[in-house]
């Protein structure tokens, strides 16, 4: 990307304001990163949310990210005693089950991973994961610490001020996405970022109702 970068406050601005706050809120060391077509990104999501949820969120993670949090997910079933990859991934990423919770889906189980592609070059804002706290319904309090090896990335694009999103239902062409896995393209409306595919994550009973 040749063009000079906008500043964080300049991209934050594009967002919607409760968006915009929640980056704040949700990162530390915000800073600008230019971001080129063809590279791959990864989320974690809620099934029961639905696919428009999985794609709409400015919320993603680089390959590189996704990667580390691979090797950082030990072998769980030769390892009854291992953690599960979904908190794996909320401890790395200080994700609370609050996050983008929506009545489809009023806790975030993260059960989702979204592979997604970008179609054309984007300036995004990436950031270290701040920590979080929540209540568990048995009473525990939890914090969710976030992890100086992975970084989150943001990109406002997904989350403009005047949010429609009706580009987002069509996101998905043909029936309903498998559970297991699901490709897709984006229509030409909204050509930010192309779908891969899918696949479901193995949650933890904690906060499972």
């Amino acid at each position: 990307m040749t063009a000079a970068p906008p500043t964080v406050s300049e991209l934050l601005s594009q967002a919607d304001p409760g968006r915009a706050e929640e980056a704040r809120k949700g990162m530390g060391n915000i800073r600008v990163q230019g971001l080129e077509a063809g590279e791959l990104l990864y989320r974690f999501s809620a099934f029961a949310a639905g696919p428009v949820a999985w794609i709409s969120s400015p919320w993603w993670i680089s390959r590189q990210c996704y990667q580390t949090l691979l090797g950082s997910m030990p072998e769980t079933q030769s390892n009854p005693h291992a953690l599960s990859p979904d908190i794996v991934a909320r401890m790395a990423l200080a994700l609370p089950h609050y996050w983008e919770a929506s009545p489809a889906s009023p806790l975030n189980l993260i059960d989702l991973l979204v592979e997604a592609v970008l179609t054309r070059n984007v300036w995004a804002l990436v950031g270290d994961p701040r920590a979080q706290r929540e209540t568990a319904p048995n009473g525990m309090r939890i914090t969710w610490s976030g992890s100086p090896k992975v970084k989150q990335l943001f990109l406002p694009e997904l989350a403009p001020r005047k949010a429609a999103r009706t580009a987002a239902h069509s996101a998905f062409s043909g029936g309903k996405p498998s559970p297991v896995i699901s490709r897709a393209t984006l229509s030409p409306s909204a050509p930010l970022v192309s779908v891969r595919r899918t696949l479901k994550v193995p949650s933890h009973p904690l906060f499972t109702r």
